[in-house]
C-alpha cells in the first residue's frame, strides 16, 4: 500500500512539474514506474540538477506581437448615416474625426450589413453574417444555421486573435450580439465580450441604452453608474472608462499593445445628450430635410466625397417635402434632429478626449484608428418620430400630437426618442433607402482610418469594401496572420480582403469584386460595378412587416460606375445583367448559409420576448442576487391574469419605503414599491400614460404579507389590480391597457431595487428597499 501511494504522489509531483515546464525526478524511495507510464519529456531548454547551484531556470514564454506594433482603435458609431459626420458633408460639427479625416483615409465605398447585430458579427470576425449565424437581429433569431445567434468557435474574432498574439483587449460600449435569454449574471459567457476575446468589458448588452440612467455591465457585473448623478451621461463614462483601461496598462505595462473597441450608443435612439448640446444647435435645422440634402450633396461635392454628376435619389416611403408641413410640425422635427445633432457631437468631443489621452502618451501616431458605422441611417422613426421607441416592438405608433407633448424634453431623460424618417433620408444623402435595407442609404456608411506611422498617404479611397474586410485589414497591421486552428477548433476562412492594398495606391482596382447582402427577405448583391437588390413588399422599417411572396419582389439595377447616388434604375434597359446579378445571388446565398428566408422579423421578435426561461405556474424568487433579470427570464406576466405574494420583515426604527420588485422602466412595465410606508403597484404604459393601485394603509413594523392581484378582463388585455394586506383588501384600480409585447430592451426586472430608469417619476432609482424581503412568489395559474 505504501509503494502504491508513493507511486501515485510521484505521478502526481511529475505532472505539476511538467506543467511547470520542468523534467521528471526519480520517485521517493527508489520506486520506479513502468516504461508504459511514462509521460512524454516536456519542452524545456534549461537544465535540472540535484541543486539549485547546478540548474538552469527556463520561464514558460508568453505571446508577444512584433517589434513596434501598431495599438488598434475602433470607434464603432450605431445608425451613422452615410453624410451624417462632417467629412462627408454633414451639418453635425464633429471636429475630431475630422482632424482623423485629414490626417488620414476617407473611404467613399464601403458598404456595412444594414442592422446591428450581424454588421457587429461581421466586422468582429470578418465573415458574412449568415456564415457566424447572425442573418438577423439577436433579438429575432430562428433555428437554422444561419440565424441562430451563436458565433460559432470556428469563427474566432480578431480580439480573440491578437489576445492570443499579447494584445491587451478592450470592449466598452454596446454588445448587441449576446442572445437575450443569455444576457444575465447567469451566463453562459461565451456569448459575451469574454466569450469573443475580449479581457475586459465595460457597456451595455443589448441593443441600445438610455445614456443618463443605463443598465451597464463591468465584465460579468451589474452596475449602474448612472443611479443618482444627474450630470452622468454614458457617452463621456465610456470614454472615461477608455482613457482609464488604457492609463492602467500603461501604468504597469509600458510597451504591450491594445485593441481598444469604443461601440458607443450614440447615434442610435435614444438621441439622448446634454441639455446644453442640444441648445447648440436650436434652429440649426429650421430649413428642414429637403433642403439640408441640397447643402450636403452641395458640401460632398466640393469635398470630392461624391462625383460632380450626383444627384439626390427620391425619398424613399412617403416622406412629406418639408413645405407642406405645419409650422408645429416643423418645429418638432428640427426638434428632433438637434438631440441627435447634440448627441453626435458630444460623442465627437468624448472620442477627442481619448484622442488626446493617447497623444499625451505619445502614442497616437502608431495608433491604427477607424471610425466606421455599423449601418446606414435609421428610419425607424417614421412618420412622426418617437417619443418612446419602445413602442415599436408592440405594434404601437407615435403621432404627431403625442409626440408633441414631450418637445420641451425631447432628447432629455424624460424620452426614449427617435427623428422622423425624413432627417434618415437626409443623414443618407445622396442614396436612396434606410437601416434595414440593402439599397444605398441602408448599407453605405462612413469609413475613416489613420495609422500616421503607418499610413503616409491621405486622401479619398474609392475602392468597394464591405465590413468584414476590417478584420483582416488590422490583423495585416498587427502583423499576424489569421490561425488555422483555435482551441483546437478549425476556422472558417477570413471573407474579407485586407484594405491595406489601398492605403497607398488610390487607383488600384478593388480587390472586393463580389458581395451579397440579405435581411429580412431584403436581398441585394455587388459585383464588379454593378449592383442589384429588392426590399421585400417594399417594407418601410416603420412599418409592420406583411410576409408575401418572395419571388414577386420587383428587383432594381444600379450602374454604380456611372451612378454613384443609385438614382437610376436599369432593370427595364438589362435584363440580361439583371439575370446574372440574380444568379450570382443565388449562389452566394446557398454558399453562405442564407435560407430559408424568412422576412417577418416581428413574429420572430414577440415569440423570443415572450419565451420566456419561466414556464412554471407558480415562481418564487429569494432576494438575494434576484436583479438586472432580463425580460425574456423574468416572469411572463403580459396579457394574463396572475398574483405577486410578498412576505417582508418592517422595521421598527427607520421609515418603510423603497422598491419591492420591478421590470422594466421609463418605456413601459410596472413596480411595487413602498411610499412612506404605503404600498403601491405603479404600471407604465409607453410613458404616456401611467395607473396606479394604491394601498390605503402603511404597512407597520413586523412580518407582513403583500399581494397584488391582476384580473385581466376577457376582452383586450387590460383589467383590475387589487393590494391586500395580510389577506385584506387595502386598494382597487382598473388598469384598462397594458403593454403587449415587451416592457423594455434594456431595464430588466429587480428585486429590492431598480437597477434602471424609474417605472415612475415617483421615486427615483436604485430606491433600495428599507426592510427585509424574505419571499417573493408569482402565481401564472390564471386565477386571482
Amino acid at each position: 500500500m505504501a509503494a502504491a501511494r508513493r507511486l501515485r504522489l510521484a505521478g502526481l509531483a511529475t505532472a505539476l512539474l511538467a506543467g511547470a515546464g520542468c523534467t521528471q525526478l526519480d520517485p521517493p524511495g527508489g520506486a520506479q514506474a513502468s516504461p508504459g507510464d511514462e509521460a512524454p519529456a516536456p519542452a524545456f531548454a534549461g537544465r535540472i540538477g540535484r541543486t539549485l547551484a547546478e540548474s538552469t531556470p527556463d520561464w514558460p514564454a508568453r505571446p508577444s506581437p512584433p517589434e513596434g506594433a501598431p495599438n488598434v482603435l475602433v470607434w464603432l458609431l450605431d445608425d451613422a448615416g452615410f453624410a451624417h459626420l462632417e467629412p462627408y458633408g454633414g451639418l453635425t460639427r464633429t471636429p475630431n474625426i475630422q482632424r482623423l479625416a485629414e490626417q488620414g483615409l476617407i473611404y467613399v465605398n464601403f458598404h456595412s450589413v444594414p442592422l446591428c447585430s450581424p454588421a457587429r458579427a461581421a466586422l468582429l470576425t470578418g465573415r458574412n453574417h449568415h456564415a457566424v449565424a447572425m442573418g438577423s437581429h439577436i433579438m429575432s433569431p430562428a433555428g437554422f444555421p444561419g440565424y441562430h445567434g451563436r458565433v460559432p468557435a470556428s469563427a474566432a474574432s480578431f480580439a480573440r486573435i491578437l489576445r492570443d498574439q499579447g494584445y491587451a483587449t478592450y470592449a466598452l460600449g454596446k454588445w448587441d450580439q449576446t442572445p437575450v435569454t443569455e444576457a444575465s449574471v447567469a451566463g453562459p459567457f461565451g456569448n459575451w465580450p469574454s466569450g469573443q476575446g475580449f479581457e475586459r468589458f465595460y457597456g451595455f448588452v443589448g441593443a441600445e441604452a438610455h445614456h443618463f440612467s443605463p443598465s451597464l455591465w463591468s465584465d460579468h457585473s451589474p452596475v449602474s453608474p448612472g443611479a443618482g448623478d444627474p450630470d452622468y451621461f454614458l457617452t463621456a463614462d465610456l470614454a472615461d472608462k477608455a482613457i482609464e483601461f488604457i492609463g492602467g496598462l500603461r501604468a504597469n505595462n509600458p510597451r504591450r499593445p491594445f485593441l481598444l473597441y469604443w461601440a458607443t450608443g450614440a447615434v442610435h435612439a435614444p438621441h439622448h445628450a446634454p441639455a446644453e448640446d442640444i441648445e447648440r444647435y436650436a434652429g440649426a435645422f429650421d430649413q428642414g430635410w429637403d433642403e439640408a440634402r441640397r447643402q450636403i450633396l452641395k458640401r460632398q461635392i466640393a469635398l470630392g466625397i461624391v462625383p460632380e454628376n450626383a444627384r439626390l435619389s427620391p425619398k424613399r416611403g412617403g416622406v412629406a417635402d418639408w413645405d407642406s408641413l405645419s409650422a408645429a410640425e416643423r418645429r418638432l422635427y428640427a426638434r428632433q434632429m438637434e438631440a441627435f445633432a447634440g448627441q453626435l457631437e458630444q460623442a465627437d468631443r468624448a472620442f477627442g478626449r481619448m484622442l488626446d489621452f493617447l497623444d499625451r502618451l505619445g502614442e497616437l501616431d502608431n495608433t491604427l484608428v477607424i471610425v466606421a458605422s455599423d449601418n446606414g441611417a435609421s428610419a425607424e422613426g417614421g412618420m412622426a418620430g418617437l417619443h418612446n421607441e419602445a413602442v415599436v416592438f408592440n405594434g404601437v405608433r407615435s403621432d404627431f400630437a403625442s409626440n408633441n407633448r414631450f418637445l420641451d424634453d425631447w432628447g432629455g431623460p424624460n424620452t426614449v426618442n427617435h427623428f422622423h424618417a425624413g432627417w434618415a433620408a437626409a443623414g443618407n444623402t445622396p442614396f436612396p433607402y434606410y437601416k434595414h435595407h440593402v439599397d444605398g442609404g441602408g448599407i453605405r456608411a462612413p469609413l475613416v482610418i489613420s495609422w500616421p506611422d503607418g499610413i503616409r498617404a491621405r486622401g479619398v479611397r474609392r475602392q468597394y469594401h464591405h465590413i468584414i474586410d476590417l478584420a483582416p485589414s488590422i490583423l495585416e497591421a498587427a502583423e499576424v496572420d489569421a490561425p488555422d486552428e483555435v482551441d483546437g477548433v478549425a476556422q472558417q476562412p477570413l471573407d474579407g480582403v485586407s484594405m491595406a492594398y489601398s492605403y497607398h495606391a488610390p487607383e488600384a482596382p478593388s480587390k472586393r469584386r463580389l458581395q451579397y447582402y440579405e435581411i429580412w427577405g431584403n436581398r441585394g448583391i455587388y459585383k464588379d460595378g454593378w449592383k442589384a437588390a429588392t426590399i421585400h413588399n417594399e417594407i418601410m422599417p416603420w412599418q409592420t412587416p406583411v410576409p408575401g411572396d418572395l419571388d414577386a419582389d420587383v428587383w432594381r439595377l444600379h450602374n454604380l460606375t456611372e451612378d454613384f447616388a443609385e438614382s437610376r434604375d436599369l432593370a427595364a434597359e438589362r435584363p440580361d445583367k439583371l439575370r446574372e446579378l440574380q444568379a450570382a445571388w443565388e449562389e452566394q446565398a446557398r454558399k453562405y448559409g442564407v435560407f430559408p428566408l424568412d422576412p417577418d422579423r416581428r413574429r420572430r421578435f414577440v415569440a423570443q420576448m415572450n419565451r420566456s426561461g419561466r414556464s412554471e405556474p407558480v415562481i418564487s424568487y429569494a432576494p438575494e442576487g434576484a436583479y438586472r433579470v432580463p425580460e425574456a427570464l423574468s416572469p411572463p406576466i403580459k396579457n394574463r391574469s396572475f398574483r405577486i405574494r410578498v412576505v417582508i420583515e418592517a422595521p421598527a426604527d427607520q421609515p418603510l419605503q423603497g422598491v419591492i420588485l420591478t421590470s422594466g422602466g421609463i418605456t413601459g412595465g410596472y413596480a411595487l414599491y413602498l411610499d412612506g410606508g404605503y404600498p403601491v403597484y405603479a404600471y407604465n404604459l409607453y410613458n404616456e400614460r401611467r395607473f396606479y393601485v394604491r394601498g390605503e394603509r402603511p404597512i407597520l413594523p413586523g412580518p407582513a404579507e403583500l399581494e397584488f392581484r391582476f384580473r385581466k378582463r376577457k376582452e383586450g388585455n387590460g383589467g383590475t389590480g387589487e393590494l391586500l394586506l395580510n389577506g385584506e383588501l387595502i386598494g382597487s384600480a382598473e388598469i384598462p391597457e397594458t403593454v403587449r409585447n415587451s416592457f423594455s430592451i434594456e431595464d430588466g426586472f429587480d428585486i429590492g431595487r431598480d437597477e434602471g430608469s424609474p417605472v415612475t417619476p415617483e421615486y427615483q432609482p436604485p430606491f433600495p428597499f428599507t426592510g427585509a424581503i424574505q419571499d417573493v412568489t408569482f402565481d401564472l395559474s390564471d386565477a386571482p
